[in-house]
């Protein structure tokens, strides 16, 4: 089904936070006093129950799924191409059987007894598939390489088939409608023009380049990737969210809010933050924090489009953030041949800059539309907060100290879980058995590992299932030769101009991102983006992280900008002028990429990456000023300042290109100095002038 309809559906089940959200103005004293009351608890997210025999069934398979995950990681004695066959069918199995009790994931858009016959054969399928392929792993990677005989061929076949119709009911139309056309372009091949003209591939060959050579088709690197690193990190996400790690977080950013005035339009920002390492999604994330924090930040004075935009920019700039970045780390670090710790440290500084200047263009914001508000919210008690976080900050300490020591991420997140899971337990333990005893305790326990094993294995089935219908169209460009041809096409294209490049490039990741995830953008395009700038004497890990942020941008860029529309649909703001915000607020996920390329040593880890990172965090201190420093210089005068502050900081982040490093120093103090002058110039002005509008008093 669309992605836009996955995240209507994601919108249903998180509007259930405005029935707990009461809003109350009232003038006191001539203030505009606005009461924002929140129930001392916090409902938690859906969980999944064991209500009929069809969802006993879906918790079995989600639960092989996790199992055979976490049992590789433990036990890997088989080979990750072995591994990924069996996870990908218990993938398919477990999405056709929630095809089977949830209509928007129906096969081939079927309804009624017709589905559920089809969902019944899609998993009697994919079960004869895994076990054949399994059973011949070692003819078909030894003995008949590159020879397969006709089974191979018709099962291989049918496999292509059960990954595009899950991918296309459970991620969207996008990604199977791109794999259906390189299809059609690997088998006419000759009938093409220009660079486009291959040998062709006939219908045997092209089965066996995309199901049957098993290191290059659906079960090839990013099938294993999504079976290893990706599933275990997304299924310790979701037992995290299933022990209500996401609710506590929100209340973590509430007791901000009460604690700060300016801190509540914040919430949206760092609860995104927080989602949005995990989740992989621009759109879910909106739905999932959005649904909260858009409503609470109209309560309270932002214009509705402002109010989407920073949730919608918040959201998507969750997908930079480690560790997880969407699923992208994981993929970045398998493509450069670098440890997943180096990615993660990598996209520290340049993640912090992006949220450190939206949380300040947020500021300014609520300064302008907050001013003179006194905002009641009901206190959280922090004790309590951190009691509930306290499994999930253990489980990231155990993470982080094994990622550290370098073992492999799917180790690291396998001791993660099991630390979360065993300290989850203690915590329950103190919670509920005052109130109910041991059963109790036991009860609710189960009911956040059902529920976690649940989201983590759905959210990992549909990565799979995505990816591997990647697979296909990568299989179909390397073997056609089409992807070399597209990337020297773009160095000829750019004539030796590295402006050039960037900018067709990031054309190229905007394009491909139109309705699909940031992670498939970035699938689709480094294969022919990265190797130009590479070319052209760009760092391999500049070329991977300016092609994945440009990727990230099509869910706030128009025409499609997903996680826009959701925004827009929650805020009930217009479309284009939300995006228009958007684009604003998240200035600066425009301009990083280029910073990529321009200073290179920004992802470079040493002393100049500090130097560089205060350079930027100094320009785009100016260019947020210059957007929405309205507060702070208002009027005339304010027109023709923040103009010049927005082109002072853009200077201060060309200066060192222009005239060094040395002489840089010049503008950028003058952007640090400049604001805080005006200011108190203002003050002094103002305070004359109200001296000479005072009446004299006679002796």
């Amino acid at each position: 089904m669309p992605a836009y309809s996955l995240v209507i559906m994601s919108l249903k089940n998180n509007f259930r936070w405005l029935a707990w959200l009461r809003v109350g103005q009232r003038h006191v004293g001539g203030v505009m006093t606005t009461e924002v009351q929140l129930s001392e608890s916090i409902p938690s997210s859906s969980t999944f129950s064991l209500r009929s025999k069809i969802e006993i069934v879906y918790f079995i398979v989600c639960l092989a799924l996790v199992g055979w995950v976490f049992w590789y990681s433990f036990q890997p004695v088989i080979e990750t191409q072995l591994m990924s066959i069996v996870f990908l069918h218990l993938c398919i199995i477990a999405l056709a059987i929630r095809s089977w009790h949830i209509r928007e994931y129906s096969i081939f858009k079927t309804k009624g007894i017709i589905n559920k016959i089809l969902c019944l054969i899609f998993s009697i399928l994919s079960l004869v598939i895994m076990v054949y392929f399994v059973s011949q792993y070692h003819h078909l990677t030894y003995w008949r390489a590159g020879a397969p005989n006709m089974t191979d061929i018709i099962l291989g076949g049918i496999a292509m088939l059960l990954v595009i119709e899950t991918a296309r009911k459970d991620t969207g139309y996008w990604i199977p409608l791109l794999a259906i056309v390189f299809l059609i372009y690997g088998y006419f091949g000759r009938d093409w023009p220009g660079i486009l003209r291959h040998i062709g591939l006939g219908l045997d060959r092209l089965i066996e380049i995309c199901s049957v050579e098993l290191g290059i088709g659906i079960y090839g690197t990013l099938t294993g990737i999504a079976a290893t690193w990706i599933a275990a990190f997304v299924v310790l996400a979701g037992i995290a969210m299933g022990f209500g790690a996401l609710e506590a977080i929100i209340r973590l950013a509430k007791y901000i809010a009460a604690k700060w005035l300016y801190g509540i339009p914040q919430t949206g920002v760092f609860a995104s933050m927080f989602f949005g390492m995990c989740s992989g999604s621009a759109p879910a994330n909106v739905a999932g924090t959005g649904s909260f924090t858009i409503p609470l930040n109209k309560s309270i004075g932002i214009p509705p489009k402002f109010a989407g935009a920073i949730e919608s920019v918040a959201s998507s700039g969750g997908l930079i953030m480690p560790p997880i970045m969407g699923a992208a780390a994981f993929l970045i670090a398998a493509y450069l041949g670098k440890s997943y710790w180096y990615i993660v440290l990598v996209a520290i500084t340049p993640a912090l800059i992006f949220y450190g200047t939206t949380a300040f263009s947020v500021y300014l914001l609520s300064r302008q539309y907050m001013k003179g508000m006194v905002v009641k919210l009901e206190r959280q008690s922090l004790p309590a907060i951190f009691r509930d976080l306290s499994p999930l900050l253990v489980a990231l300490v155990v993470l982080l100290y094994f990622l550290s020591q370098l073992y492999d991420p799917l180790i690291a997140a396998s001791r993660a879980v099991i630390t979360l899971m065993a300290a989850s337990l203690v915590l329950y333990f103190f919670k509920f058995y005052r109130k109910g005893g041991l059963k109790l305790t036991l009860k609710e326990y189960g009911k956040g590992v059902m529920d976690g094993i649940v989201k983590g294995a759905e959210i990992a089935a549909t990565t799979a299932a995505m990816l591997a219908t990647i697979m296909m169209i990568v299989s179909v460009l390397t073997v056609s030769g089409l992807g070399v041809k597209l990337s020297m096409g773009l160095v000829y294209l750019a004539g030796g101009s590295l402006l050039l490049l960037c900018i067709l490039a990031a054309t190229v990741c905007i394009v491909f991102g139109f309705g699909v995830s940031a992670t498939a953008a970035y699938l689709l395009t480094v294969i022919i983006a990265a190797p130009a700038f590479i070319t052209m004497g760009v760092e391999p890990v500049n070329a991977h992280f300016y092609v994945f942020y440009f990727s990230i941008l099509s869910a706030i860029t128009p025409p499609v900008a997903i996680a826009a529309v959701v925004a827009s649909r929650i805020s009930g703001a217009p479309f284009f002028a939300l995006c228009f915000e958007s684009i604003k607020i998240g200035l600066a996920l425009f301009i990083l990429p280029a910073i990529f390329i321009m200073y290179p040593d920004i992802l470079a880890l040493n002393l100049e990456t500090l130097k560089i990172a205060v350079f930027v965090i100094i320009a785009f201190w100016g260019l947020s000023l210059g957007m929405f420093g309205v507060e702070p210089f208002p009027g005339r005068s304010g027109a023709v300042i923040r103009p010049g502050l927005f082109l002072l900081g853009a200077f201060v982040l060309l200066a060192p290109l222009l005239i060094g490093w040395t002489l840089a120093i010049i503008p950028a103090l003058i952007m640090l100095i400049l604001p805080w002058f005006l200011r108190y110039l203002k003050r002094v002005s103002e305070g004359k002038w109200e001296q000479k509008a005072r009446p004299s008093t006679g002796a």
